[in-house]
């Protein structure tokens, strides 16, 4: 008995048995492909964010809303293109970036760039 189907793939109707997803084999590898690549995609962006905040963690601990070097931490594997968010601190209006529960603050002097790290519940602070 053929049932009626909307693809996975393509959304093409189509007759076949009662459990088919597909209309074709090529469909079925084309749509799990895409489907495989996402999820790379996915666990490459959370592998970045987690290397980053454990850089950041380790930072933290060590400088304490002291500046340090940029290059430093970029020594150590800091992806700044990472997935953050902006925004500006509550008193000074300083542009910083958050990060997995820290925020980060890059400035520059002598030519050299330096990078802040808080936690962002001490933004209230700045």
């Amino acid at each position: 008995m053929n049932y009626k189907h909307t693809c996975k793939g393509c959304t093409r109707e189509f007759f076949g048995r009662r459990n088919q997803e597909f209309h074709n084999l090529q469909c079925k590898i084309d749509y799990n492909n895409e489907k495989a690549a996402q999820l790379r995609k996915e666990l490459k962006d959370n592998k970045i964010s987690l290397r980053n905040h454990l850089i950041f963690k380790e930072a933290y601990i060590a400088y304490k809303n002291r500046t340090v070097p940029l290059v430093n931490l970029l020594k150590k594997g800091l992806e700044l293109a990472a997935p953050t968010r902006r925004m500006k601190t509550p008193k000074n209006g300083f542009e910083v970036y958050l990060s997995n529960g820290y925020a980060f603050r890059i400035t520059s002097q002598n030519g050299n760039q330096y990078i802040s790290i808080f936690k962002e519940e001490e933004l209230s602070n700045f």
